[in-house]
């Protein structure tokens, strides 16, 4: 899940070159996010609304600013919070990355009398 947050008005393209940077920096997969979570005071931001249709993940929002970690249910981030900007830009974007846990595994228990 990404966490992303920005500059009002801050350009879909440079927050796009943002992310991208930022996971490619870090040896992370674009094609591993499943969604972004932002706050809600920025669900209507044209950077993220262009990223959730470019990409096709699902724009979720909370309230609180550990969005990344509630998305995706996680108790530490991945990868904490990245400021990306351009010079020139006069805006920047921030980046956190959490993972989905994995479910826990049930321990197998043995059958049958082998002691």
């Amino acid at each position: 899940m990404l966490g992303l947050g920005c500059h009002r008005g801050a350009s879909a393209e440079m927050v796009e070159r943002g992310v991208l940077a930022i996971l490619a920096r870090h040896n992370l997969s674009v094609r591993s996010v499943k969604a972004i979570a932002t706050v809600d005071r920025k669900a209507d931001e044209p950077a993220f609304l262009y990223l959730r249709d470019r990409y096709g993940w699902p724009l979720e929002t909370y309230p609180a600013e550990a969005a990344a970690l509630l998305c995706a249910g996680a108790a530490v981030l991945l990868l904490p919070k990245q400021v990306y900007t351009e010079p020139g830009a006069g805006r920047a974007m921030t980046l956190a990355v959490a993972r989905i846990p994995y479910p826990k595994r049930r321990a197998v228990q043995s059958v049958g009398g082998h002691g």
